[in-house]
């Protein structure tokens, strides 16, 4: 962690006692940004009071499901009341949360963006992780970490708007979402 700018904890890693103990130890410890997705929010949940002893700055980037576990309700809850659950959460661990979904939220407490970007080609397995490293590379690169999460998930619905102007959104796989990235950042880095 010394020689990294952003630590993105989630990805791939599973959810056993090990990984919960791990993770508790990284909140505790790092003094980088931390984006947990995936297994590290599933990781986080039966200690999330954790947060309280932070470091630095956490994103949290929990789809309904996540967002429901964290914040100990139903996912019928949570559905409800999405902006509000991430905000409660938020304010209560002093957060950033991307509340995925059909509409997103980022939310930090005290400011809130809605990306409506994107298409049903995201629903598939990988884009959660595309997300993540999206935001953790923003976070890297110096953005704050409500700028990050949201530049991360309006860069991720317009790329795969962009992947889907060539191919039914349907048969669009996380691959090709990555292909049309590069493609995306030029267009928005040369636009007038």
């Amino acid at each position: 962690m010394e020689k990294a700018s952003c630590l993105l904890i989630g990805c791939g890693l599973g959810h056993t006692a090990q990984t919960e103990k791990l993770v508790a130890e990284l909140i505790e410890n790092a003094e980088i940004p931390i984006v947990l997705d995936a297994d590290g929010i599933n990781s986080l949940c039966p200690n999330i009071d954790v947060l309280l002893k932070k470091k630095s700055t956490v994103i949290l980037t929990p789809h309904p499901a996540e967002l429901a576990r964290l914040c100990g309700v139903t996912v019928g809850e949570v559905m409800s009341d999405r902006l509000g659950s991430a905000y409660r959460l938020s304010e209560k661990y002093g957060v950033t949360v991307l509340a995925k979904s059909a509409d997103t939220f980022a939310v930090d407490g005290g400011k809130v963006y809605l990306c409506t970007e994107g298409t049903t080609a995201l629903a598939k397995g990988g884009s959660g992780d595309m997300l993540a490293g999206i935001v953790s590379s923003y976070v890297a690169q110096g953005c704050n970490a409500l700028d990050a999460a949201a530049l991360g998930s309006f860069t991720l619905g317009s790329t795969a708007l962009l992947a889907g102007y060539k191919r039914s959104e349907r048969g669009i796989i996380a691959r090709d979402v990555i292909d049309a990235l590069p493609r995306f950042l030029y267009d928005l880095e040369n636009a007038d």
